[in-house]
């Protein structure tokens, strides 16, 4: 198995244990003769070495396969990370939620200019609306809904999902957002999804808190930029972007009413990629389609 990105390392020194049959090499920029060399692969982004590239098994270190998809032809099995990353984000748009409700950015601009200012502090919001009902998207509505929050998703078919309150398929996505308070998006890159939250779907709002911890090619920001300056959006949280690291050009930077985190809503840890890469492995000696596996066709 051949292994990459910032976690590779301590992902191999634990399979070393757990996994003594496996051969494991561990390279931050693969060559030719790495991948070569390996059956299996596991890391953040596909390798980019020049000639032919094909594997029996690919795992994802994160729960993200954009980078995959389109290599579905030189995959045999992909298979992603999970672990505790629906109980992280959970707990990271529940933060963004109570850092608005209590006023917390404002309170950090006060004091950088020495200014004594009490703000009453804001409910949270009583419904919520998530776009996408996977496993991530199920860790945010179980969280929110935790405190008090009605959770509404919105998938493709409209097909009933655990831990929400109610579900509509995308085709009936202006009587999903009526009334709602605040906009979660948890969609995965796709041709299907670029640019899929677009002015028909902000313009739709009214006085609405937007979070993004999907990825950013689902957002059109000219929409967005649109929505912030007629009020539809009044604050936008983006964990995700199209390009990252964002570019400092980007006006996204210095609006007032954007806050930008760079991509650690649910960042994977090594349990959780050991964790994963072991089950996996074991179900694959039984020959089990391990449960952590990827439709390709689903995806792309």
């Amino acid at each position: 198995m051949l292994l990459s990105g910032r976690l590779g390392q301590p992902v191999a020194v634990a399979l070393a244990d757990l996994l003594p049959q496996v051969s494991v090499r561990v390279r931050e920029h693969p060559d030719s003769d790495d991948v070569g060399w390996a059956q299996a692969y596991t890391g953040f982004m596909w390798p980019q070495v020049p000639g032919p590239v094909a594997f029996e098994w690919v795992h994802a270190m994160g729960a993200g396969v954009d980078d995959f998809v389109d290599h579905s032809s030189q995959i045999g099995l992909l298979t992603r990370t999970i672990g505790g990353m629906p109980e992280r984000m959970g707990t990271f748009v529940l933060a963004l939620l109570l850092d608005h409700a209590h006023h917390l950015t404002a309170y950090a601009e006060a004091q950088r200019r020495r200014q004594w200012r009490p703000l009453g502090p804001a409910p949270l919001p009583s419904r919520a609306v998530v776009l996408g009902t996977g496993q991530i998207a199920s860790g945010i509505a179980r969280a929110l809904g935790l405190h008090g929050v009605h959770v509404t998703g919105v998938n493709r078919s409209g097909r009933l999902a655990s831990d929400f309150d109610t579900v509509y398929p995308w085709r009936d996505i202006d009587a999903a957002l009526d009334g709602c308070q605040v906009l979660i998006s948890a969609l995965p890159a796709s041709p299907a999804t670029k640019g899929i939250i677009s002015d028909t779907v902000l313009g739709s709002l009214r006085e609405t808190q937007f979070i993004n911890v999907g990825r950013g090619s689902t957002v059109d920001l000219s929409a967005l930029q649109s929505a912030l300056t007629r009020g539809s959006v009044v604050q936008a949280d983006l964990d995700v972007f199209e390009v990252e690291p964002l570019e400092a050009a980007s006006w996204l930077w210095a609006h007032p009413q954007v806050r930008i985190t760079p991509h650690v809503g649910a960042l994977s840890t090594v349990d959780d990629v050991v964790e994963a890469i072991a089950t996996t492995f074991a179900e694959l000696a039984r020959g089990v389609r391990p449960p952590l596996h990827v439709d390709l066709e689903g995806e792309g």
